[in-house]
């Protein structure tokens, strides 16, 4: 499995880190510029980017800052990042579902082969 999320220092923040989507593991088709990567993550989990934000404040103790630009950023300090562990594994293995997916689809639609399957 691929480390599509990655915890880097943070650019603007010293001492703080930020999870952040790896360009490098997989491109979207938009390309490193075609739109927020923000939202990677919380659609992932099927959640709204402000219930992740909630989740990772409450949960994993992040600090969420900004809005200098479009959107705000969770950031952690380094004693948290062991925590981030198992949250980063789930990422990237859903992430690895997308792009297994996308790589390899399926002969034809979920409902199909449900129907036919199960004769309905």
């Amino acid at each position: 499995m691929k480390d599509y999320f990655i915890i880097e220092p943070s650019v603007l923040y010293e001492g703080f880190y930020q999870l952040r989507y790896n360009h490098d593991a997989y491109t979207f088709p938009m390309g490193k510029r075609g739109g927020s990567y923000q939202v990677v993550a919380p659609r992932l989990l099927n959640m709204s980017l402000a219930n992740f934000y909630r989740m990772l404040r409450d949960c994993f103790g992040a600090i969420i800052v900004g809005k200098k630009g479009l959107y705000s950023t969770p950031l952690f300090k380094k004693s948290q990042l062991e925590g981030l562990k198992p949250l980063i594994e789930l990422l990237n293995a859903r992430m690895d579902l997308v792009v297994n997916l996308k790589n390899n689809p399926l002969p034809k639609p979920i409902e199909e082969i449900f129907f036919d399957e199960y004769q309905l």
